[in-house]
């Protein structure tokens, strides 16, 4: 009876441990997955800056690149005005006057 007893206890004891390994197991996957979700959601948090980062800088090249535009018309322009200017001028010069009536 004693020997059957012993034998029950260490069959008990037996499970026991494997049950408390298989616990032990179970809540370190837990504990990693955890770990995991926390590391996505930072990475997703960390796109989702980059990506608002990176909207705002098109804007501004976009708005930069607006303004670079409007005063390359405007230098356009000038250089337009003055390369007419110069011709008639040099025009009215050269032939004794008669194009003078030309003005800028």
């Amino acid at each position: 009876m004693e020997t059957e007893k012993g034998e029950l206890n260490t069959k008990l004891n037996d499970k026991d441990t494997i049950l408390q390994t298989l616990i032990d197991g179970l809540n370190a996957m837990q504990r990693e997955q955890t770990k995991e979700r926390k590391s996505r959601e930072e990475l997703e948090e960390k796109v989702l800056r980059l990506e608002k980062m990176s909207s705002e800088f098109q804007r501004k090249l976009d708005e930069q690149r607006r303004e670079v535009n409007e005063r390359l018309g405007v230098v356009a322009k000038e250089v337009i005005h003055s390369i007419f200017s110069h011709m008639f001028r040099t025009a009215s010069e050269g032939d004794g006057g008669e194009g003078s009536s030309v003005q800028k």
